[in-house]
């Protein structure tokens, strides 16, 4: 049993040093300066390596030197492919350092256009309220001054009328808006006790009309502008400019993936 795995760690053991020999061949171009990195790892190797064979293993030379070169193989494979791994690690960081930074710059570009998309998003759907409420505003308003014109020309005593709505609207315009809520809670309830009165019919038609005076003041108070929206057109020019912006980021960013994968594609050269 024992036997059996021993044989099979030295198989493995051979295949690695093989496979790490045939790497370190054909996947590498050596330049003097290189293969001086090299002959050092080759002297170190095979110095530990006989010693280990020799000394530290009490072998017999004839056994202690096969041994220690083995050994020594198997170091300098070791360190000759950790010292090609760092080398290549220098060659490529221009590749990884660019392709970092155009990662950087898609994060940044994609929260940009997140940003852009529930900014022209949010103004849709703020435009579409606002238009809504100022038809609604506007529709209540035209209700309201149909109802103020027609007390107004009724009972042949127009001017005097019209007197008393300008004197209602100057003084409500001139409240703020607790006030406002106040005289109107006080104007409801004034129209309804004439109401229930036999002879309050006209007096609590007045009342209704001074309360139509009051909500169309406050309408008028807060129908939206129509410059109080940012220019939506503006934000979907935002939009396409950092929409382009990141087009191009992943195009820049696929072209130095597509280097990077090329250069690993050939034999590298150790200068």
């Amino acid at each position: 049993m024992w036997v059996w795995a021993i044989f099979g760690l030295a198989a493995l053991g051979i295949w690695l040093l093989i496979a790490g020999t045939v790497r370190l061949y054909t996947r590498f171009e050596y330049t003097k300066k290189s293969l001086w990195g090299l002959y050092i790892c080759a002297a170190a190797s095979l110095g530990l390596g006989l010693h280990v064979g020799t000394s530290r293993l009490g072998l017999p030379p004839v056994f202690g030197v096969p041994v220690g070169l083995g050994i020594a193989a198997a170091l300098f494979v070791t360190l000759a492919s950790a010292l090609t791994h760092a080398w290549l690690s220098v060659k490529l960081a221009r590749y990884d350092r660019t392709i970092e930074q155009l990662l950087d710059r898609e994060y940044v570009e994609k929260t940009r256009l997140e940003d852009a998309r529930e900014k022209v998003h949010g103004e849709s759907l703020k435009r579409q309220g606002s238009a809504q409420r100022k038809r609604d505003m506007a529709e209540r308003r035209a209700q309201l001054v149909s109802a103020i014109d027609s007390w107004q020309q009724g009972g042949g005593i127009a001017r005097v009328r019209s007197l008393k709505v300008e004197e209602w609207h100057k003084a409500y315009k001139a409240m703020d808006e607790l006030s406002l809520a106040r005289e109107r809670d006080r104007l409801k309830a004034e129209a309804q006790a004439a109401s229930s009165r036999p002879d309050g019919h006209e007096q609590a038609r007045q009342i209704r009309t001074e309360l139509a005076v009051l909500d169309l003041t406050v309408i008028e108070r807060h129908m939206p502008a129509e410059d109080e929206s940012p220019d939506i057109e503006g934000l979907f020019r935002e939009e396409e400019r950092v929409k382009t912006s990141l087009e191009g980021i992943k195009t820049d960013l696929a072209e130095w993936r597509r280097k990077r994968s090329d250069f690993l594609g050939q034999k590298i050269r150790l200068d």
